[in-house]
């Protein structure tokens, strides 16, 4: 009965192990990256790891990461909520969990990547976004929202704030803005804190003042009747007098 071949070399087989895969950026380093730079950095991580393993995929995480930041900031902007700060923590357990699932068993073999390596692909992701969105909202302010007004629900006017609640909306404090700025009240030496919502289909400015002061009504009617008279589309104006605490001093309506 013949032998049974002993060598490897008989069947074409190579005795030498095939080498580990390069360091891998871990689950961790991505849920990191993904929690202080966005998913655009969280993919690209996951994007390097796959390119590093000779798999595909890698162009569908970078087009993942993008699309999650585009969806996020239109339902902040639709909704006028906490939508990106509840985003925050789910897309960091979505991407943590999911590169654990693809990397996790390689890394005891693989080791790895320079934490200091994932630090610059998150920096240099940050600056990106950050010069592509200034580019984006001098381009188009309307369409494209500023990080204090994703963040914060605030728009700057000059030196005054206009935020928005309780059913007022961006466009709405654009607009309130936009008719701050038409009635020439844009000062150096005025710094307005304004909050734009809706009481039913009335728009109402709450108007931050520590007292009801026939000065402070004086003013607040005054910037109610401006923000009337430039508001475009034209509607009525509701001026509300809130103390810190948000309890109502007094209030009038202003119509064009």
């Amino acid at each position: 009965m013949a032998l049974e071949p002993t060598s490897p070399f008989a069947f074409g087989h190579d005795p030498v192990a095939s080498p580990p895969p390069a360091p891998l950026f871990s689950p961790e380093q991505i849920a990191g990256a993904t929690f202080f730079a966005t998913p655009v950095a969280g993919a690209l991580l996951v994007a390097w790891n796959l390119r590093r393993l000779h798999r595909g995929g890698a162009v569908l995480a970078l087009a993942l990461g993008v699309g999650v930041i585009g969806v996020t900031l239109w339902l902040d902007l639709v909704w006028s909520g906490a939508v990106w700060w509840l985003a925050v923590p789910a897309w960091t357990m979505v991407f943590g969990a999911g590169s654990n699932a693809l990397f996790g068993r390689l890394l005891a073999q693989a080791g790895r990547r320079s934490p200091f390596t994932a630090l610059a692909v998150c920096v240099a992701t940050v600056l990106a976004l950050g010069a592509a969105g200034a580019g984006a909202t001098r381009l188009a302010p309307r369409a494209v929202p500023t990080i204090a007004e994703i963040l914060f629900d605030w728009t700057g006017v000059g030196r005054s704030q206009v935020r928005w609640a309780d059913g007022g909306t961006r466009e709405d404090a654009l607009r309130v803005g936009g008719a701050i700025e038409r009635a020439g009240l844009l000062r150096d030496d005025l710094r307005l804190a304004l909050t734009v919502a809706r009481d039913g289909d009335r728009l109402v400015l709450r108007i931050r003042l520590p007292d009801a002061s026939p000065e402070a009504v004086a003013a607040a009617r005054m910037l109610t009747r401006a923000v009337a008279d430039y508001l475009e589309p034209a509607e009525c104006v509701t001026g509300r007098i809130v103390n810190p605490g948000g309890a109502t001093l007094a209030e009038g309506t202003s119509c064009r």
